[in-house]
């Protein structure tokens, strides 16, 4: 994944040791990862316990990255446009 520019998010997060991912990884190393390239900014990530919300014999994993870092925008403030006036030269027109 290093060839493509992607690294593993939560190990760049923390420094081991890290959790086995799966049940029956007797290695405690995790097989399971989210990838990001490194212009990414995370801002922190994690494990969730085995079946904390779900029946699955690999952890959930987590990460909360920062948008603007990802986007490449950061959200500017809504526009307002002043309302208005409709005219219309149709006679037929109705008005309620």
């Amino acid at each position: 994944m290093g060839e493509a520019g992607l690294s593993e998010a939560i190990l760049r997060q923390h420094h081991g040791p890290y959790p086995a991912t799966q049940k029956d990884n007797r290695h405690d190393c995790p097989i399971d990862g989210i990838f990001v390239t490194d212009g990414v900014r995370v801002c922190a990530g994690g494990y969730l316990d085995f079946e904390q919300y779900f029946p699955s014999n690999h952890r959930a994993l987590w990460i909360d990255i920062h948008l603007p870092s990802m986007l490449g925008v950061v959200k500017t403030s809504k526009s307002s446009f002043a309302p208005r006036r409709l005219t219309s030269t149709d006679g037929r027109s109705a008005y309620i």
